[in-house]
Parts: C-alpha cells; structure tokens; sequence
C-alpha cells in the first residue's frame, strides 16, 4: 500500500504530492499517458477522447482518469483552447516516460547501482548497430561528465 505524503503548499491551501511518494499508474493512466508522450502537444479532453473512445473508453472513464493523473502530478494544465463558444482546458505530461520509467524501477526496489546492467540488458550482449552503440556510449559518457560534475 502507497502511502501519499502531501504538502500543503502556501497556494490557498492546494495539495502538491511529491513525486518520490506517488504510486504508479494503472493501465488507464498509462494508456491515456502513452498518447500524452506519443503526441507531444498539449491536448483537449475532446482530443483525448475521440482517440481513446474506439479502445473502449467513455466520458466518465476518461474524466476520472484525467483527475486521478492530475491529483498524482502526472500531467498537467498547459492552457486553454477555445472551440465555439466554450473553453477547454489542454493537458500534457508533467512527467516524461524516462523519468516514469526510473521512477516504475525505484517503486518496483532497483537500485541506482543496477543502472549499469540495465543499460546493458537493454542492448543486449552483442548488438551489430554500431552507429547506435556510438550513440548510447556518447550518452553514458555525458551521463557519467555530470555526476562528476554535480559532485564538485
């Protein structure tokens, strides 16, 4: 069981949740989270939901789904869009799906030291891309120039 440790915050009293302290997502989350991620634009419950209505989902799923995601931190409102005569708000992702994906790790007890063998599970033990093994050396190589630096 999660538990949630909220802070009040000086905002006429709305919660904020600290992200090390949320639970993960359930399937509905992440489904409406994989679309969030995939689009890379702020979008309309509308939007939202005349991609998701063909996978099953209604308007009480869906606006229970958007709430629970906001309550946890995980999007956002990134503004307002006007369709007509009426306002809609726009969401997106406040958390991307690398920073889910280390926080998923840490919820599920690997630790910060297995990085290396996640990495390198991830590539396999022989992979015949070099032009991408270049990439992920140059990335793990940037990664390993700011921790150090972070330590000075």
């Amino acid at each position: 069981m999660i538990i949630y440790k909220w802070n009040y915050s000086k905002n006429n009293g709305i919660k904020d949740n600290d992200m090390k302290d949320k639970n993960l997502m359930n399937p509905k989350e992440e489904n409406l989270m994989e679309l969030l991620w995939d689009e890379q634009r702020p979008l309309t419950t509308a939007e939202i939901g005349s991609v998701l209505k063909g996978k099953g989902w209604n308007k009480s799923t869906l606006f229970n789904t958007i709430q629970s995601l906001l309550e946890k931190g995980y999007i956002k409102v990134s503004g307002v869009e006007r369709s007509h005569t009426q306002y809609a708000r726009q969401f997106e992702y406040a958390m991307t799906k690398e920073e889910y994906a280390a926080l998923f790790l840490t919820e599920k007890g690997i630790k910060r030291s297995a990085l290396g063998n996640i990495a390198l599970a991830m590539t396999g033990s022989s992979s015949s891309d070099e032009e991408a093994d270049e990439e992920l050396i140059q990335e793990l190589e940037n990664i390993i120039k700011q921790l150090r630096g972070n330590r000075k």
